[in-house]
């Protein structure tokens, strides 16, 4: 059996992803699907690093349009520091993301305590 599920969804969805790309319409859909999940993948992140950056976030609301201004004197400079090391970790020192996780882990700890 296979260790992780993940590879079962990929075996079983290749073949129906391979169809789907022969048929044009379907194409059309599957592109269409694809975009609007990394438009909102991009959203929720975006989100989600403000609210960690920055201890306050203000709603700004203008017709139908939501936009959310960090309070620039509230940025976490702790947060900062991890996110520049887990990246130089990541992109330059070619680290798997087990240890980046476990190292900003540990130095979250101890940057919060002190």
């Amino acid at each position: 059996m296979l260790s992780r599920p993940c590879f079962l969804f990929i075996f079983v969805g290749a073949p129906c992803i391979a169809w789907t790309n022969t048929r044009s319409r379907l194409k059309g859909a599957l592109t269409g699907i694809t975009e609007s999940v990394v438009g909102v993948i991009f959203n929720l992140a975006l989100r989600f690093a403000l609210n960690v950056f920055f201890t306050q976030v203000n709603k700004q609301e203008k017709g139908i349009l939501v936009l959310w201004t960090p309070v620039l004197e509230t940025l976490d400079w702790r947060v900062g520091v991890l996110a520049a090391l887990s990246a130089y970790l990541m992109l330059f020192r070619h680290w798997d993301i087990i240890k980046v996780l476990g190292v900003a882990a540990i130095l979250a700890v101890i940057l919060t305590r002190s």
